[in-house]
């Protein structure tokens, strides 16, 4: 017999109460309930399980050891159907943010690689993955790599905007959006600006910087706060890209407030001097 939806709610609820009362036994069996089964039966619940859900599961794990051994067996279990290239976006997402809240993202780049080699069978893998190992690539300045997989990088940047005023749009329109959805469509906005900033280095890696201008232009309308500037000019500054840092410096301290000018300062210090 199917749940209701509120179900999820209801047991996730539960089980936050259980750990904060030390019966973290009970808390478990709610917890793994709702990741095994939530988006069943609450397909929206799919955000939350994938950030939220695993970070109190790991919290847990901090006081009560069986969280994070049963979060490695679930990946585990995942990892052999992802490493197939048999497994479906949601599988392939989920290993992905197993292993980011284990802190074993390079697990994720073992995947990534595998069924790079194997692209012609498993592209659509490939590209459900790079977002959690762009970073690990970037690291290692494979920008091309990063470009290539990445396919149309506009496109991308545009759905990364559309999605972060949309959910901003929308927990701004309702007083009835649950607490865990309003704390994501906060932080939105400036996860859309630290995720496009990957992409932003990778252009400015390989040198195409009129492409990388219109791609931090976008980002910052749609956040112009001093740590969406110090997210891009650190990004150029990784990516040796040393008039783009400085020309985002003058921009930051052209529009920002003062109070949100230090950090930015602290940047031009880094950036070598012209000539």
């Amino acid at each position: 017999m199917r749940e209701p939806t509120d179900v999820v709610d209801e047991k996730l609820r539960r089980a936050r109460e259980l750990a904060a009362v030390g019966d973290y036994e009970r808390a478990l069996v709610e917890y793994f309930w709702c990741l095994d089964h939530g988006v069943e039966h609450q397909p929206s619940f799919a955000a939350v399980q994938m950030s939220f859900l695993l970070g109190y599961i790991h919290a847990l794990g901090d006081r009560y050891l069986p969280a994070i051994q049963g979060l490695r067996q679930r990946r585990d279990t995942l990892s052999n159907t992802v490493f197939s290239g048999a497994g479906t976006e949601r599988e392939i997402l989920l290993f992905a943010a197993l292993n980011r809240e284990l802190g074993e993202d390079r697990k994720t780049l073992e995947a990534y690689e595998h069924l790079r080699e194997r692209a012609a069978r498993v592209g659509e893998s490939v590209s459900t993955l790079l977002p959690y190992v762009v970073d690990l690539l970037l690291e290692r300045r494979r920008y091309a790599e990063v470009l290539q997989d990445a396919g149309d990088v506009n496109a991308m940047i545009d759905h990364l905007i559309r999605r972060a005023e949309l959910h901003s749009e929308m927990f701004a329109a309702s007083d009835s959006t649950p607490a865990w959805y309003g704390a994501t469509a906060l932080r939105l906005r400036q996860s859309a600006v630290d995720e496009g900033g990957g992409y932003y280095e990778a252009l400015l890696g390989v040198r195409r910087y009129e492409e990388a201008a219109r791609v931090s232009d976008a980002l910052l309308r749609l956040s112009t706060t001093g740590d969406s500037f110090a997210s891009l000019i650190e990004r150029a500054l990784h990516a040796d890209a040393t008039a783009p840092a400085r020309a985002l410096v003058e921009r930051a301290q052209e529009v920002l407030p003062e109070a949100q000018q230090a950090a930015i300062r602290a940047l031009l210090e880094r950036i070598p001097s012209p000539g």
